[in-house]
């Protein structure tokens, strides 16, 4: 999987359902190394929002810690290497054996609908307009286009 993309490409990538797995300890969260990876080669990490991928229990599954990892990201890699890709995954009723968990996995918020909730966290935690623009759309629509058009 990820070693591979590593390996064979230079160009930038996206991470499209991912988070830290130091805030989320499941392996389809990413690693430090890797967030710093997929920053170096231009691309981007686009937060899930499955309670699974979130928080390592249900209390902690919720839209303030799904922007605890944007927090996270941004802190390790950059402002421009973060987005959205979530994931929403309530339709499954046996979402724990999709992550080998057993725990049933829940969306933190409800439909795309809801991600100006985490947008409004961030900006009540000062990240300014531009940001905010970034994580929602330019970030992701930056690597496209680089993507598509090289």
């Amino acid at each position: 999987g990820f070693d591979d993309v590593l390996k064979f490409t230079k160009n930038p990538f996206i991470a499209s359902h991912s988070n830290s797995r130091a805030l989320s300890n499941i392996k389809r969260n990413l690693t430090d190394f890797q967030i710093k990876a997929i920053a170096n080669r231009g691309g981007i990490i686009c937060v899930n929002a499955s309670s699974i991928m979130v928080a390592d229990n249900d209390e902690d599954s919720n839209a303030e810690y799904l922007a605890k990892h944007i927090d996270y990201i941004v802190n390790l890699a950059g402002i421009d290497h973060v987005g959205f890709g979530f994931d929403f995954c309530d339709r499954f009723e046996e979402s724990g054996q999709i992550y080998s968990n057993s725990r049933i996995s829940f969306d933190v918020i409800k439909g795309h609908g809801e991600a100006n909730k985490v947008l409004k966290i961030l900006s009540n935690r000062g990240y300014n307009s531009k940001d905010i623009e970034k994580i929602g759309c330019e970030n992701y629509l930056r690597v496209l286009d680089n993507v598509i058009n090289k």
